[in-house]
């Protein structure tokens, strides 16, 4: 073999062992040290008391603290995605790595919420304007929207409370629903002074002008609320440590059930859980517990007839939903079964979570504790989404009204019921 071929089978073999290298895939990089991630690890580690008691955690924000443990630019909030990134290339001890990875699912979390802003928009506007047309008789819609107005506006200055407060997590959803709720039925109420007809044309589309401006609400009460936590000193409810105490955030089980879609979801399940009750209390609706035997042909002895909601349970207690118009009653509701059959809210539902709600809180009437600084929820079965209040009928003192004459709401109004 000459010299010449020599070389050139030289160069053909490095080349094709350079082809072989380039072509082969990489051996992925792995950590050697990694650590579970888990809300039961996070218990373990006890790291809810490590961050309450973070030395200067009273006085020093969220960024404060990232830079004093040596991490630069690790920027959250609405539009921000602030990555740990893994925790053997970090550098930072494990407990400290681990708060950041909670605060990352935390951002992560609240841009979820901030992208379904649109969809919970669309869904209370859609679903309240159709639920008040479905649940108003039009023969009588002056009469009702000329009540509804007025104890809205009484209760304006209350219901405000809630967008000032409202910057806690999943406290948007009230906002959406309160704002529409109010705007909606202020709308109608003015339309309805001009005719039924005219309402009738009016197909409630007048809502779409208002949608662009209840959405920014929403996105500025998720902004107000990210940027008040991570301003907030890190040791205190109102910082990272009460936004992300217990490690939910953490738990890869938690957050495969709490995706967008589910978020989505469970908004427009707790939006139209609190539209029915707000517009059923717009139209004086209340609980009766235990007015009636359940013997009638109802399921378990409930009151059987159509516009009647009504609930016997396995206690034998009858629980109906109402209207008190003056001092009478009115146990019909017109098309009340559609809040069922159409909106997928039964009478069960919501009389048992409504007395629930009033066990709960010590027999306080309709209590809201959304309008607090609770995180509002997206699970519709939680503490006092469904609130009507509830008129125990059992009770001595409603008895004794009764027998001394007075009518059901009578009896009612001296037990303390609001209507």
């Amino acid at each position: 073999m000459s010299l010449t071929s020599f070389i050139l089978l030289l160069y053909f073999l490095v080349l094709a062992r350079l082809t072989v290298q380039l072509v082969m895939p990489l051996e992925p990089m792995t950590c050697p040290n990694e650590i579970p991630i888990s809300a039961k690890e996070w218990k373990n580690q006890n790291i809810d008391h490590y961050l309450s008691n973070y030395p200067g955690g009273q006085n020093i924000s969220f960024a404060q603290f990232t830079s004093s443990i040596g991490v630069l630019n690790f920027q959250c909030g609405i539009g921000q995605q602030c990555l740990a990134g893994q925790f053997c290339n970090s550098g930072l001890k494990a407990i400290d790595w681990q708060i950041l990875f909670a605060v990352q699912q935390w951002t992560m979390w609240i841009n979820s919420m901030y992208q379904a802003a649109g969809f919970a928009v669309m869904m209370v506007q859609g679903a309240l304007s159709s639920l008040i047309a479905d649940l108003i008789d039009f023969r009588e819609i002056n009469h009702f929207f000329k009540k509804a107005h007025s104890l809205l506006i009484k209760d304006l200055a209350f219901f405000s409370a809630v967008f000032v407060g409202a910057c806690f997590l999943f406290r948007p959803a009230s906002m959406i629903l309160l704002v529409v709720t109010i705007a909606v039925l202020d709308h109608a109420a003015k339309k309805a002074e001009r005719g039924v007809s005219r309402h009738h044309r009016s197909n409630w589309n007048d809502v779409l002008y208002y949608l662009p401006i209840w959405e920014r609400q929403l996105h500025s009460a998720l902004t107000n609320y990210t940027d008040s936590t991570l301003m907030a000193p890190i040791s205190t409810e109102q910082g990272i440590y009460g936004a992300i105490r217990g490690g939910d955030f953490l738990d890869l089980g938690w957050r495969s059930k709490h995706t967008v879609s589910d978020l989505q979801e469970g908004l427009r399940m707790v939006i139209l859980t609190r539209g029915v009750v707000l517009i059923l209390r717009s139209m004086n609706a209340f609980i009766t517990r235990g007015s009636n035997p359940c013997k009638d042909r109802g399921p378990n002895g409930a009151w059987r007839k159509v516009g009647r909601l009504s609930y016997c349970g396995d206690d034998r207690v009858m629980m109906n939903i109402i209207i008190a118009d003056g001092d009478k009653s009115l146990n019909k509701i017109h098309n009340g079964q559609l809040i069922a059959t159409k909106y997928g809210l039964t009478t069960e539902f919501l009389t048992v979570s409504s007395w629930k709600c009033q066990q709960t809180y010590n027999q306080t009437y309709a209590y809201d504790p959304y309008n607090t600084q609770k995180p509002f929820p997206t699970d519709p079965n939680a503490d006092c989404v469904a609130n009507l209040p509830v008129c125990d009928c059992t009770t001595k003192e409603f008895k004794k009204s009764i027998k001394s004459g007075k009518t059901t709401v009578e009896a009612c109004r001296s037990l303390g019921l609001p209507i």
